[in-house]
C-alpha cells in the first residue's frame, strides 16, 4: 500500500511512474526471421563456399530456433553444390547465423546457375523471408572457336616406275615428283590428305601402286581419301586401286562415298561413269 500526505496529485505521479515500469514495451514478445540471397562465381576447381544469412528482427521471449535445407533448381547437387541441411539457434544476443553451402567449381562455360536454402518449422518467432536464392556466376571462358580443317589436295599424283624420269623414285627437276611433294606434309597435322584421281600412272597396277605411290604420298595413308582417274581404269576394274586403298577407297563397284571432316561434309565422286552404271541424273552415282 503506498501512502502520502502531499495529496492526490503527487500521489497520483508515483503511482503512474510505478505503472509505466511494470507493464512491458509494445510488441515485445514478437520477432521474426529472413534468408539472404547468395550470388558469387562458381571458381574453376575445389569448392567455393556460398554462406546465406539468417537474421533475427523482433524480440524474442525465449531462444528461437529454425530448419533449413538445400533445394535444387538450375543448379543441382552434388554435381554442382554440396546439398545442407540442419537446425540453427538464434536469440536476443546472437542476432544472426550462417548457412554455408559448398559450391563445386570446374571449367565448364555454362549459363548462370541457381540453387535455393529454405528455412522452415521456425519455433518462437516467425518466418518473414524463407528463400534464399543462391546464384552461381560462370567465371569460364567460352571455348575458342573450332577452326577450320586442313586438307592437301592433289590429282595425277605418282609417276610410272618405268617412266624414264623416275630416277630411282627420286625424280627429276621437273617430273616425277611425287617423293618432292609428299615431303611438304609428310607428318603435318592436315585433317586429311584427298587423292584427285590419276593417283599412279601408268595404268594403276598393285605393282606400281607398291612401288612409286606407297614409299612417297603412301606414308600418309591414315589420313588418306582417295578417288579414282581414268588411268587405276586402265587396270580392269580399277583392281590394283582398290587392293592398295582397301575399304578408304569404299565399294568397287561404285567408288563414290562420302565422309565428314570437321563441319564440312564431302562427297567423293567416280569420274568414270561407264563403270558405275553412268552419270546422268537418273544413274545411281
Amino acid at each position: 500500500m503506498i501512502r502520502w500526505r502531499t495529496g492526490w496529485l503527487a500521489g497520483a505521479a508515483i503511482l503512474a511512474g510505478l505503472l509505466v515500469w511494470v507493464v512491458p514495451a509494445s510488441g515485445a514478445g514478437s520477432a521474426s526471421l529472413a534468408i539472404s540471397d547468395v550470388s558469387a562465381n562458381e571458381g574453376q576447381a575445389g569448392t567455393t563456399n556460398f554462406a546465406f544469412t539468417v537474421s533475427l528482427s523482433g524480440n524474442p521471449r525465449a531462444n528461437v530456433t529454425v530448419s533449413y535445407a538445400t533445394v535444387s533448381g538450375t543448379a543441382t547437387s552434388p554435381g554442382d553444390y554440396a546439398s545442407a541441411s540442419g537446425t540453427l539457434t538464434l536469440s536476443r544476443r546472437q542476432r544472426s547465423a550462417t548457412v554455408n553451402v559448398s559450391v563445386v567449381g570446374d571449367t565448364v562455360n555454362e549459363p548462370n546457375e541457381q540453387f535455393s536454402v529454405q528455412l522452415s518449422n521456425a519455433s518462437g518467432a516467425s518466418i518473414s523471408r524463407a528463400v534464399g536464392v543462391a546464384t552461381i556466376l560462370n567465371d569460364d571462358a567460352p571455348p575458342p572457336p573450332p577452326s577450320d580443317p586442313v586438307i592437301v589436295a592433289a590429282g595425277d599424283i605418282a609417276c610410272d616406275p618405268a617412266s624414264s624420269s623416275y630416277n630411282g623414285g627420286q625424280g627429276t627437276a621437273s617430273e616425277c615428283r611425287q617423293l618432292a611433294t609428299s615431303n611438304l606434309f609428310a607428318g603435318a597435322s592436315d585433317a586429311a590428305v584427298l587423292t584427285l584421281g590419276d593417283n599412279q600412272y601408268e595404268n594403276g597396277t598393285s605393282s606400281a601402286y607398291q612401288q612409286s605411290y606407297d614409299p612417297t604420298w603412301g606414308r600418309e595413308n591414315a589420313k588418306v581419301r582417295p578417288s579414282p582417274g581414268n588411268h587405276e581404269y586402265n587396270t580392269a576394274g580399277a583392281t590394283g586401286y582398290y587392293d592398295y586403298f582397301g575399304a578408304a577407297a569404299g565399294d568397287p563397284t561404285k567408288g563414290y562415298y562420302s565422309y565428314d571432316i570437321g563441319a564440312w561434309h564431302l562427297i567423293s565422286l567416280n569420274s568414270n561413269c561407264g563403270a558405275i552404271g553412268g552419270c546422268t541424273t537418273t544413274s545411281p552415282q
